[in-house]
């Protein structure tokens, strides 16, 4: 049996010549498949923003390497599976908790005005009023607060501390009081 490289393809004696290399060029190209499916887990463990930015670019990614051939078509797959999914979470969570991320997005654009109001009045204002409402009384425990106008207390005093010091335009504020999420810090100059 004689091999030899030849131009075109390998030269095999045994089947009488050349046999095409029909492979395609694009095969072993598993970038955009790999790059799409680590931003779809991006998405997906960050959630909120993370979807909102890494799921269309993992989706674009995708859909190039699938269009094109190139190598690793099960990633490919699958990062728009989990870019789907995770664009899919943050629709529900948006849809499920319209009314309270409103009411903290509210809350942090007028922040300096609610502690000057409570400062003044010791009262939650009215607009906040609804979750006094025994139905979240379960969230303010799981949250280790015994209610709302404790957390009220507390989220007051972080904004209050935070803008005090002169580090933020709202401090820390607790976003788990509206989205079950972590605490975050709201930053930018006073």
């Amino acid at each position: 049996m004689n091999l030899s490289k030849g131009n075109g393809g390998d030269y095999n004696s045994n089947n009488g010549g050349y046999s095409s290399n029909n492979r395609d060029v694009n095969a072993d190209k598993k970038g955009l498949a790999i790059t799409a499916f680590v931003l779809s887990i991006l998405g997906f463990i960050c959630c909120g923003c993370g979807a909102v930015v890494f799921a269309p670019i993992s989706i674009i990614l995708a859909i190039i390497s699938l269009a094109t051939h190139r190598g690793a078509k099960g990633l490919a797959i699958a990062s728009l599976i989990v870019s789907i999914l995770s664009i899919l979470v943050v629709v529900f969570i948006g849809v499920s908790y319209k009314e309270e991320v409103n009411d903290f997005s509210k809350f942090i654009q007028n922040s300096e005005q609610y502690v000057q109001m409570y400062k003044e009045t010791g009262e939650i204002p009215e607009e906040f009023q609804k979750y006094k409402d025994p139905k979240y009384d379960q969230f303010w425990q799981d949250s280790n607060y015994k209610n709302f106008e404790e957390f009220y207390a507390d989220l007051i005093s972080k904004v209050d501390s935070g803008a005090a010091q002169g580090t933020t335009t709202g401090a820390a504020v607790y976003s788990d009081a509206f989205t079950g999420m972590n605490l975050i810090q709201v930053q930018g100059a006073v």
